[in-house]
C-alpha cells in the first residue's frame, strides 16, 4: 500500500501506510512478505523512530534476511544499516546476530562491541556514521494512542484515502 501511495503521489495514503507499518511491525516481520518490498519501502520502515518491536536485534535480523533475499550487499543497505541502534542491543543480542554478520566490517564490529561493554572508556570510538541512539524503537504509546491492531479498520482508513 505504501508503494502504491508513493507511486501515485498519495501523501495521505503513504502516511496511513507508515502508521500501519509502525503499529504492525512485530506482525509484519513474522511473515516473509516484507522481503519482497522495494528498497525504498524497507528503508522507510526500518528508519522509523518508533516501531512495535521490543528488541532492536529483531530489526537487524530482518535487515539481514532482507539483504540475503534480495542479494543486496552492504553498499546498497548502508543507509539502513547505519540507522540500526546497536547500542540498544544487549551484549548477547550483538553476539548472536551482528557480530556474525557480513553486513558489518570487522572494525565496526569491534568498535560497537567496545562501546557495548561499557567500560570506563571504550577502547575504540563508536563509528561516526552510525546512530548513537541507545534506546530501542518500542513505544508503548504507539499502540496505546492508536488503539489495538485491527487490520480491517486500518485497511478501511487506507482505502478511504483515495
Amino acid at each position: 500500500v505504501y508503494e502504491f501511495g508513493r507511486g501515485f503521489y498519495k501523501t495521505n495514503l503513504k502516511e496511513k501506510a507508515i502508521e500501519f507499518m509502525q503499529k504492525s511491525a512485530r506482525h509484519i516481520l513474522l511473515t516473509p512478505h516484507y522481503l519482497d518490498w522495494d528498497l525504498d519501502t524497507f528503508t522507510v520502515f526500518a528508519c522509523q523512530d518508533s516501531l512495535n518491536i521490543e528488541r532492536e536485534a529483531t530489526l537487524f535480523k530482518a535487515l539481514e534476511q532482507y539483504a540475503k533475499h534480495n542479494n543486496y550487499d552492504r553498499t546498497i543497505l548502508d543507509d539502513v544499516l547505519k540507522k540500526i541502534r546497536f547500542l540498544a542491543m544487549t551484549l548477547q543480542e550483538f553476539n548472536d546476530l551482528p557480530i556474525k554478520s557480513d553486513l558489518l566490517l570487522e572494525s565496526e564490529k569491534l568498535a560497537i562491541l567496545s562501546n557495548l561493554i561499557k567500560s570506563y572508556k571504550p577502547a575504540l570510538p563508536y563509528p561516526d556514521s552510525f546512530t548513537k541512539v541507545k534506546n530501542g524503537r518500542y513505544d508503548p504509546e504507539l499502540i496505546r494512542n492508536r488503539g489495538d491492531i485491527d487490520r480491517r479498520d486500518d485497511m478501511y482508513v487506507i482505502l478511504n484515502c483515495f
